[in-house]
């Protein structure tokens, strides 16, 4: 099985990939719009989801499991209409 060898804490994925910089611009946009739920969706997440994007390049391509799992974290802790706010302030 292939593993992301980009960042710390390779996370082993055979699955789909995306783009680094979209997940990267979720997170940005989760912190400008609440820099607390920023934090807590970080410290939610497994240590790879969270050190994968921070490390990548932003042309990289990351599996596509840490998107959904930041998503499903952001729903969680924020609620499903301020989470779909925040997901559609993303540049």
């Amino acid at each position: 099985m292939p593993t992301d060898r980009e960042g710390a804490g390779a996370i082993v994925s055979a699955g789909p990939r995306m783009s680094a910089s979209l997940v990267q611009e979720t997170l940005e946009a989760i912190a400008r719009g609440d820099a607390d739920l920023g934090r807590r969706v970080r410290e939610s997440l497994r240590p790879a989801s969270a050190e994968t994007p921070r490390s990548a390049s932003r042309i990289s391509r990351i599996p596509v499991d840490i998107d959904v799992e930041i998503t499903e974290h952001l729903f969680a802790l924020a609620g499903r209409e301020r989470a779909r706010t925040i997901l559609r302030s993303r540049d």
